[in-house]
């Protein structure tokens, strides 16, 4: 499986300028960081949730026995090791490393239950850094990753105002990463969400539709707080476009290696024992949400070339307002329709 996976990400290289969204203009040296910090969810952890709740629990949750919600490494693992920085990010927070995720985070620190016990979210992640750097401050010369809004987009299928919610959500995230920044962080990658209507858990249901317009109200959202963020400070924002990565996957997998775009990987026997296909390098998802670590591997390969074109924030192509008015007019569709089925 390692053959395959680095042959993968070999032809994944050689693939990316073409497929890369963000690139522009002649490729240059990605620049030298000295570490590399995690905030986020299930899509980053690599162990901070399997390490309060153990190996038991794991398959019924949704991460493995090597603690990630994938097969193997995920993206931002395979991002340090481009940059000479191996094992930098896969050192779980709880142990002292790099890496504070949590699956399942919020991106809001409002957690209660379940959530509030086993479960940071990335506002309390970045604040239990911000609190731990003391009087010197963070390094200015790392490189701060943080990707959330995953958990909080996917439980908004009941709000009834989606439009404030996202507000809300984005003026929490722009808080924490100003904190991060006021503490000293210079070099911030943040990611954006993939279409959520095109995971399996929404593929084909009759949530698709307002999952991809969520999504898209998230990623218009997201690019103009940092925009504005970045006009207000002297931190370099890399916004990575992971909602066009994956759609070029869906568009040309074969050049990616990629044969498998609709169905789980991942199967759980017996409630607890956890199986892997037989071709797993070919498979896009590892369950109904996350990718699997070959997908893992294609993001981080862009992220690597954002990396070497510089920062970017205001540079993706997304429309000021179209995403929060495409998300406005689905809820108004869907209302109306229940209407009309409640007066029949």
């Amino acid at each position: 499986m390692a053959a395959i996976q680095q042959g993968k990400r070999v032809a994944a290289v050689a693939s990316g300028a073409v497929l890369a969204l963000g690139m522009a203009g002649t490729s240059m040296a990605a620049p030298t960081f000295s570490d590399v910090y995690v905030f986020g969810d299930s899509l980053s952890d690599t162990g901070n949730v399997a390490d309060q709740l153990g190996s038991l629990l794991g398959p019924a949750i949704g991460y493995g026995g090597n603690g990630r919600f994938s097969n193997g490494p995920v993206w931002h693992e395979y991002l340090s090791d481009d940059l000479g920085l191996s094992g930098a990010s896969s050192e779980i927070s709880r142990n002292g490393g790099n890496n504070y995720a949590y699956g399942g985070a919020l991106i809001d620190g409002s957690e209660s239950g379940f959530e509030g016990a086993f479960i940071r979210s990335l506002e309390n992640q970045m604040a239990e850094f911000t609190g731990g750097v003391g009087s010197g401050g963070a390094d200015a010369d790392a490189l701060y990753i943080a990707w959330g809004g995953g958990n909080d987009m996917r439980g908004l299928s009941g709000a009834s105002d989606p439009v404030a919610a996202i507000d809300n959500v984005l003026s929490t995230f722009r808080s924490s990463l100003t904190g991060l920044i006021d503490a000293g962080a210079e070099s911030l990658m943040v990611p954006n969400l993939p279409n959520l209507g095109m995971i399996p858990e929404f593929r084909g249901t009759g949530e698709q539709g307002q999952a991809e317009a969520v999504s898209i109200a998230w990623n218009d959202g997201l690019n103009a707080m940092l925009e504005d963020l970045a006009s207000e400070t002297e931190a370099e924002f890399y916004y990575l476009d992971v909602f066009g990565i994956f759609a070029d996957v869906l568009e040309n997998p074969e050049a990616l290696g990629f044969t498998n775009l609709t169905d789980e990987c991942r199967g759980v026997f017996l409630g607890f024992i956890e199986t892997e296909c037989s071709n797993s390098d070919e498979y896009v998802f590892w369950d109904d949400i996350h990718p699997t670590t070959a997908s893992h591997a294609n993001i981080a390969n862009n992220a690597f070339d954002l990396l070497q074109s510089g920062p970017n924030v205001g540079q993706v192509p997304v429309p000021a307002t179209f995403g929060l008015m495409a998300l406005g007019l689905l809820f108004i569709g869907r209302t109306l329709r229940s209407r009309d089925r409640v007066a029949a």
